[in-house]
């Protein structure tokens, strides 16, 4: 399904439901404010102005800036606008693959996979409690993140 050693982008449809989700966020906000504002309306178009346009032109360059792609041994994800980051896993290095699909998700045909590994970045302890965090992250069509949960699992397999 996929080339290795080719650059590879997120689907469109991923902008898409991230741009819904903000959508949803901004109605339920504006809701909730419109209640005690005493207009619903008035709140949701100053949200959509001020708010939900910068945010989307944010969100369509911050998701136009990342990219991901494999080689025979390790998975690179790129991104970034201003500041690049790149992570580079190797496939001997992964300790588990989570392909998860939600509502908003399977609108779009999206699935989330989470790439995780034994870094000790992935925990952030914060006043007690901790927070797990995969070392990567990507939405990808169903089809297209179950061929590559199953290619690494395969190459990690084969390694040992």
């Amino acid at each position: 399904m996929f080339e290795l050693k080719f650059v590879y982008k997120l689907p469109n449809s991923t902008y898409l439901y991230f741009l819904l989700r903000m959508m949803l966020f901004l109605l339920f906000f504006s809701i909730i404010i419109g209640i005690f504002a005493k207009s619903i309306f008035g709140v949701f178009i100053f949200l959509l102005i001020f708010v939900a346009i910068p945010l989307g032109a944010i969100l369509y360059i911050k998701y136009k800036n990342i990219s991901f792609s494999i080689d025979e041994n390790t998975i690179s994800i790129n991104s970034g606008v201003i500041f690049k980051h790149s992570t580079s896993i190797a496939f001997n290095n992964i300790q588990n693959i989570d392909c998860a699909k939600g509502p908003l998700t399977g609108l779009f045909e999206l699935s989330v996979l989470k790439i995780w590994t034994a870094a000790s970045s992935q925990i952030v302890i914060n006043q007690g409690k901790s927070k797990n965090n995969p070392d990567g992250l990507l939405i990808l069509k169903s089809e297209a993140a179950t061929w590559l949960k199953d290619f690494i699992l395969n190459k990690h397999l084969v390694k040992q």
